[in-house]
């Protein structure tokens, strides 16, 4: 319906050639939004008819599938009569359609198959069989019966119509029966063209011939018996308002398939013009304000020559004029082609050219605020506010939300991460167009926890002993720094094993990895696309600290590939169960398995497993010191439980209080005020009606969404057993867990692309404050405040780096 409408009509009118061409571009500016309005609006009706075809098709495929039992019943009773006594003689064709339209070829089909039986066609849908040209036919639905009219109009000799407007009853095809055999037309037989529901997606035509009285008299079965005439006749009325019945109920659920089908078509359609006629609309915003800056420029220029009395002799001073008036106009056009897609969405911060770049150094320094604002503003809606790169946009509800976990191909986690942090400069552009280690981390990591959790909680037993040794009295460190080494550690006795996991070089070389590439990625992001490239090459850290993983890496990588082409598939003795072995089992392409790919791969594994472990670690610790007053409570659970069922996961499962304050920490403040980043690849429609264009950059606001009180009761207090007493009383043991990601926790993202490490991150982060628990006590320093704990940096928050936490080993 839509492929048919042009786009932009372009009409010569003489007159024109006197109009001013910022008048010319505006009225075609008004015809873009005209259109553009009637373009929504039919993609709206569309939308709808779609959602209520999908409701009725449901229905219209249970009657289908109990009206198909009255024609298995009829291909009983027929089952005797021979097929060459039904091929000849006189038919009767009832062809079955409806009154409506809006549902694609279904009438056009029903109708092409009879005109193909009539004329013998070789894809006649009776096959073999002889029809003659002036055979009758008689139709059920207005629609049908228009198209037969004209090409065999001397046929039609009955039509019928408002059958079908909802569900067809059997009553309705009793009444057709009735009204066909006392029309008075000779016939031997009946033949039923309808369509056949193949699938929710397709449907075929296809012909049921339903044998006449005198055949029925005339079989072997019904010889055997004496019968009066009115049993045959009674017999054929029935079995033909049977076979009525099975066919009109098929046909009513193709028909909604149909329908349906066709509207989705209309919709997506609908959408694909909308996107042509933004961008119609938006070159012609551009060409205007181009139009308008020419002349302000050319207007300044001149005037400021004539005062200044400036004598522009030199070819080289005229080139730099021009150059930086071009570079300076392409900056306000591209600036303000990005703020038009986007005016309909409110913007948090100051307004206009300039307003936009003050408001994006406001952002870096009170980044959590302004999210604040924009979320209490606009509930249930969207706000966007400026970055130095463009423009980002929250979305704000649960519903929102719901709506960004559509497809790959419309909002886009990969190109998301791409623009905030770079990856293909960063972190290497094989990790995104070969991500197999994220299946890596989601399967074989998860899978193989409860084998390695002793491990772990050794190592974490030894990187204590190493960063705090073994002393009575109060022992002063740093936290988020220890925290960071021990950490590091522990993670990698499960990614590399012993001994290459307490090497301080292989340590320190993934904690400082994660600060290069945002320092990297904030950096290139300043510079305009085509720049990038140049930029990202020269700043990147991926080259030296790859080069440096290898160094490390390659003996071990030869080692185990030397092991696996002597074994083959099978495992051989002492084979590591570890991150690397995992990466190797699941890469196929030779390039995957050399040292280099498998090291970038790992440094890139550890960028989000160190640091937010970390981040989380540290939270905790700071929270045990504020609250000493349920350090008891904890350990006491800890205890119990490890004594019960020892140091495994399922004793981390069975620790419920130690989990909600875990998930209580991040709620309270380890979130931050931008999380479940995504990208618009296409023009998008929210359910509430908000468009983004495509390019645009959607975030949520998780910071304010944890502390909004229509979530949580008391959210701005820190309640370490808020989720433990919700298990409790929801009897829901699973939802409420901090592994759990919910619409109103966004800890871990959420959807498909929800973290594939959570599992462990969180076994982790519980057996390293259980080992705390009963092996230290904690606190600040006495006398000192030690506020502010957490810094924020734009829309991320860091525990403070220079907080003192002491440790003092138990009794």
């Amino acid at each position: 319906m839509f492929a048919r409408q042009t786009v932009v009509r372009a009409v010569a009118r003489p007159s024109l050639l006197a109009t001013p061409p910022q008048a010319r571009n505006m009225a075609t500016l008004r015809e873009l939004e005209l259109r553009l309005k009637s373009v929504r609006n039919i993609e709206k009706i569309t939308k709808s008819m779609k959602m209520i075809a999908s409701t009725k098709l449901a229905k219209a495929q249970r009657a289908m599938q109990a009206g198909k039992q009255y024609g298995e019943a009829n291909a009983e009773v027929f089952e005797t009569v021979k097929e060459e006594a039904t091929s000849g003689g006189r038919k009767l064709f009832l062809v079955i359609s409806s009154d409506k339209g809006l549902c694609g070829g279904i009438h056009s089909s029903v109708t092409k198959a009879t005109r193909r039986a009539i004329a013998n066609d070789k894809e006649s849908p009776l096959p073999g069989t002889k029809v003659e040209a002036d055979s009758p036919v008689m139709v059920v639905g207005d629609k049908s019966k228009a198209q037969l009219s004209r090409a065999l109009g001397g046929n039609l000799v009955l039509s019928f119509n408002q059958i079908g407007r909802d569900v067809p009853t059997f009553a309705d095809a009793a009444g057709v029966a009735d009204l066909v055999i006392k029309s008075g037309v000779e016939y031997d037989s009946v033949v039923l063209v309808y369509n056949k529901f193949v699938s929710a997606l397709s449907y075929e035509s296809t012909a049921q011939v339903i044998k006449g009285e005198n055949l029925l008299k005339d079989t072997e079965g019904f010889k055997k018996y004496e019968m009066e005439d009115d049993v045959t006749r009674d017999l054929f009325e029935f079995t033909l308002a049977n076979a009525l019945y099975a066919a009109l109920v098929e046909g009513h659920a193709c028909e909604i398939s149909a329908r349906r089908n066709a509207m989705d078509n209309a919709s997506k359609n609908a959408n694909d013009m909308i996107g042509t006629l933004t961008m119609q609309y938006n070159r012609g915003r551009q060409a205007a304000i181009t139009n308008e800056l020419v002349d302000i420029i050319t207007g300044a220029s001149a005037l400021a020559l004539e005062e200044q009395q400036l004598e522009l002799k030199t070819p080289i001073t005229y080139a730099l004029l021009g150059v930086s008036v071009t570079l300076f106009t392409a900056k306000i056009i591209r600036v303000r082609t990005e703020q038009a897609k986007l005016d309909a969405i409110p913007t948090i911060g100051p307004q206009g050219f300039f307003g936009s770049y003050l408001g994006a150094i406001k952002y870096l320094s009170n980044g959590r605020d302004m999210v604040e604002e924009g979320y209490r503003k606009y509930p249930g809606g969207a706000f966007k506010i400026p970055l130095i790169a463009g423009w980002l946009v929250f979305v704000n509800g649960r519903d929102m939300l719901e709506d960004i976990k559509a497809a790959d191909d419309e909002m886009s986690f990969t190109d998301a991460i791409l623009e905030n942090l770079q990856t293909d400069y960063t972190m290497g552009k094989q990790l995104r167009t070969h991500p197999y280690h994220v299946d890596v981390v989601r399967n074989a990591l998860t899978r193989n926890i409860a084998a390695r959790l002793e491990d772990v909680k050794q190592e974490i037993v030894d990187s204590f002993e190493d960063e705090l040794p073994a002393k009575e009295e109060w022992t002063k460190v740093y936290a988020l720094p220890t925290v960071m080494k021990i950490v590091a550690r522990t993670t990698n006795r499960l990614f590399v094993g012993l001994p290459l996991c307490r090497v301080t070089e292989w340590k320190d070389m993934n904690i400082n990895f994660t600060i290069k590439v945002f320092l990297a990625s904030q950096i290139i992001n300043l510079f305009p696309a085509f720049l990038r490239p140049v930029v990202g090459r020269l700043l990147t850290p991926l080259p030296s600290t790859t080069r440096m993983a290898r160094r490390y890496l390659e003996p071990m990588v030869k080692e185990r590939l030397a092991k696996e082409e002597e074994y083959g598939d099978q495992d051989w003795p002492g084979k590591p169960n570890d991150l690397l072995s995992w990466l190797l089992e699941e890469a196929k392409l030779p390039e995957q398995r050399t040292a280099y790919d498998l090291a970038q791969r790992i440094i890139a594994i550890n960028v989000a497993a160190i640091h937010t472990t970390s981040m989380a670690f540290t939270n905790t610790l700071f929270h045990l010191c504020a609250r000493p007053d349920i350090v008891k409570e904890l350990r006491e659970e800890v205890e119990n439980t490890v004594k019960e069922y020892g140091w495994t996961k399922i004793a981390m499962g069975k620790m419920r209080k130690l989990d909600s304050f875990c998930k209580e920490t991040q709620r309270v403040s380890g979130t931050g005020a931008a999380v479940v980043f995504r990208k618009a690849l296409k023009y998008f429609r929210f359910s509430n009606g908000t468009v983004l264009p495509a390019g645009t950059m959607v975030a949520s606001a998780g910071y304010s969404m944890h502390h909004d009180e229509r979530y949580y009761h008391n959210a701005s207090e820190m309640d370490p057993f808020r989720f433990s007493d919700m298990r409790g009383r929801d009897g829901e043991n699973l939802k409420h867990q901090m592994v759990t990601p919910r619409p109103e926790y966004v800890l871990f993202g959420g959807g498909r692309h929800a973290c594939p490490g959570r599992f462990f991150a969180v076994n982790e982060l519980k057996l390293l404050v259980s080992h705390v628990l009963v092996t230290f006590d904690v606190a600040f320093e006495p006398g000192k405040d030690p506020a502010p704990l957490y810094e924020w940096y734009a829309d991320m928050c860091v525990p403070n780096r220079n907080i003192i936490v002491m440790f003092r080993r138990r009794h």
